[in-house]
């Protein structure tokens, strides 16, 4: 499966990486924008308050994803109208971008682009 994954997901597998509804990330061909390496360190040190052993520990499973970081530079202006037609941060925004941009399915666990799922947005591919 190939899929883009945001830092949403990411936290959440990082924290639970063996419970059984992670378990196809270990499989899967994800790519994200390569914002998300700034967005997940920050969310682990200020969100999470993680220590350097647990961040260790983290870095461990992320070295075992087939993760890929697509540079988004270029497409700064159709993300900031999408984050503006949805009311999403920029980086959320970015996120969805690359999933509509490339036709695949996102991995996120964020209220507020779950919402904009259900109405079909991503599946129509329509910015």
């Amino acid at each position: 499966m190939r899929a883009v994954i945001d830092t949403s997901y990411l936290v959440e597998f990082l924290i639970k990486p063996f419970n059984e509804g992670f378990r196809w990330v270990f499989d899967a061909d994800l790519i994200a924008p390569d914002l998300l390496v700034y967005e997940l360190h920050n969310v682990l040190l200020k969100a999470l308050k993680i220590g350097q052993d647990d961040l260790n520990k983290f870095q461990k499973i992320l070295i075992n994803l087939n993760l890929k970081y697509i540079n988004i530079a270029g497409d700064e202006e159709k993300i900031y109208r999408l984050a503006f037609k949805h009311s999403l941060s920029f980086y959320n925004a970015s996120y969805l971008w690359l999933a509509v941009k490339n036709n695949l399915p996102l991995a996120t666990i964020d209220r507020q682009i779950l919402k904009i799922a259900e109405c079909k947005f991503i599946s129509t591919g329509t910015v």
